[in-house]
Order: structure tokens, then C-alpha cells, then sequence
């Protein structure tokens, strides 16, 4: 009859909208636990969120993903697993961020170094623009130029947090530069700074470094 079917349509139209709640729900929770796990540097819940099938991607309220809080915290683990799994490594933040931006940004240990390096080999666009209109390039150069500045008769303390922002600045400036010629240029700029420690003039070397660094920069 056309009562039994129209009660039939309508379990059934109930059923699916549960079904649909209880699904939005789920990745709510999910995304939730994942971004606790990104903030907290928890790799066994990141991994136990992710393999249970959870969007990888999932934003909070400022479309900050879980790959961005991690990359502006310098946890390596977390940023690779995430990508390991798909996580967009172009993802945009309300304020035009990618996880690349956020990465320079914080940029304050060599553990920012090899996040820029994961995020880069993951597929992280140096050509993109942040809402001021500033490239990861241009972010890395300006936070340089401040420290050249603000050391400029570097300590052995000093010239390491010079040394590391230059390492940053080099892994980017590779992704920009397409010429052979300077490519060379810049993996003697990195071999030397890799050689730093065995150096009695560190300070001094790094200094120049950053010099020839800026430089470079500017010839883009």
C-alpha cells in the first residue's frame, strides 16, 4: 500500500541522515584528535587517526590543517608521517599560509631546516604567495637579513642561529634556481657551512656566508 511505502521512505530517509550526523561527527572527532596529536608531537595518535581513514587535510576554524600546526613547531616526525599519508603540503590558511610560510616564520633551531627539506621533497611550492603577497623565499630572505644585521660581529652562539637560518634560506633559494652554474654555487655555500665546526673562524665565515647568501637573492 502507499501508507507501507510512504513509512518505508521515511525509515530509510531517517536512517541515511543518521547515518550522514553520525559521520560528520566521526570526522569531527577525527580531525579534532588529529590537530592534538599535531600540536602535542603525539606520533602514536596521529598514526592510530590516520590509519583508522581520517582526512589528513582536516582544518580548524582558521583552515589551519594539522600539517600546518606541525610545521610551525618544528616536529619532523609528525610533518612527514602526515604527508606520508596524503596530507596537502599546499594547503592554505586563513591568512594566505602554507605550512612552508609557517615553517620560515617560526624557522628558530635546525629542526626548522629539515622540516623546510621534508616539506620541500613532499612537494611544498616555493612560488606561492602568502595575503601580503610575500613567497616563502622572501620571508626566509628578510628574517636573514635581520639576523645578518642584528649579529653583525657574530659570537660562537650567535653565528650557529645565523648558520641554521642560512642552511633554511639555501634549502629554498635550491628550489627557486634553475641554472647549473649557481646550483654549484650554492652546494659550496652549503659544504662550507657544513664544515663549520672544524672551523676556527666560524663567526667570521658565517658572516660572509650570509653575504654571499643575500646576494644571491637579490640576483633572482
Amino acid at each position: 500500500s502507499h501508507l507501507s511505502q510512504f513509512k518505508m521512505r521515511l525509515r530509510t530517509r531517517s536512517k541515511q541522515r543518521l547515518r550522514s550526523n553520525y559521520n560528520n561527527i566521526l570526522a569531527e572527532s577525527n580531525g579534532h584528535k588529529l590537530r592534538t596529536a599535531a600540536t602535542t608531537c603525539n606520533i602514536e595518535l596521529l598514526t592510530r587517526v590516520l590509519e583508522s581513514g581520517a582526512d589528513p587535510n582536516a582544518a580548524d576554524e582558521y583552515k589551519r590543517s594539522p600539517l600546518h600546526l606541525a610545521a610551525c613547531r618544528g616536529y619532523i616526525q609528525i610533518v612527514q608521517q602526515l604527508l606520508n599519508f596524503g596530507a596537502n603540503p599546499n594547503v592554505v590558511d586563513s591568512l594566505g599560509n602554507t605550512p612552508l610560510h609557517l615553517a620560515v616564520i617560526s624557522a628558530s633551531s635546525n629542526n626548522f631546516n629539515v622540516v623546510v627539506r621534508v616539506l620541500l621533497q613532499g612537494g611544498a611550492s616555493v612560488h606561492m604567495y602568502d595575503r601580503s603577497g610575500k613567497t616563502p623565499l622572501e620571508l626566509a630572505e628578510a628574517k636573514l637579513r635581520l639576523l645578518r644585521t642584528r649579529y653583525d660581529r657574530p659570537t660562537p652562539e650567535s653565528a650557529k642561529i645565523l648558520e641554521d637560518m642560512c642552511m633554511l634560506t639555501t634549502l629554498i633559494l635550491r628550489y627557486m634556481v634553475k641554472q647549473q652554474r649557481e646550483l654549484e654555487d650554492l652546494s659550496a655555500l652549503e659544504q662550507r657551512l657544513q664544515n663549520l665546526n672544524t672551523s676556527d673562524d666560524q663567526d667570521q665565515v658565517v658572516s660572509q656566508t650570509a653575504d654571499e647568501l643575500l646576494a644571491s637573492v637579490e640576483r633572482l
